[in-house]
């Protein structure tokens, strides 16, 4: 795992290794807080490919806010198991070919994602009933 800092100060990190796995050690590194139940936003770059985060809510229970750097691969938001308390996510040029999944999120308030114009129509019919606000960066 690579840490690196941008100019406001916030810390991302990188999953390079293909055997990584997302521990509570590397959590603390990350975020600069050992009680990791005080943690309420993350900032990521991961592969979900070879890293895996479906047990995030295991370590961060109180996340509310997650958002993947690029770069990030995460094809399917099911990849991210079950966060109770997340309200926004953050899933911009992450490789997301759909948004199954979304039930995992039970609170979830704000969605930014980037799909293709026909993948909107579609996740519009399918989630009717969810409240998700759509930033949609279309070229």
């Amino acid at each position: 795992m690579d840490f690196s800092q941008d100019g406001s100060g916030t810390q991302s990190a990188q999953f390079t290794d293909l055997e990584a796995q997302l521990t509570p050690a590397e959590l603390r590194k990350l975020t600069d807080e050992n009680e990791l139940e005080n943690v309420t936003k993350l900032d990521i770059s991961v592969d979900t490919e070879s890293v895996t985060l479906s047990e995030l809510y295991l370590h961060l229970p109180n996340l509310v806010e997650l958002k993947f750097d690029t770069p990030t691969y995460i094809p399917t938001l099911r990849k991210l198991g079950t966060l109770k308390n997340l309200k926004v996510l953050w899933a911009c040029a992450v490789g997301l070919e759909n948004i199954d999944g979304t039930s995992g999120f039970p609170n979830l308030v704000e969605l930014y994602i980037r799909l293709l114009l026909y993948s909107i129509v579609y996740i519009i019919y399918i989630y009717y009933s969810v409240i998700i606000k759509f930033m949609i960066y279309l070229r």
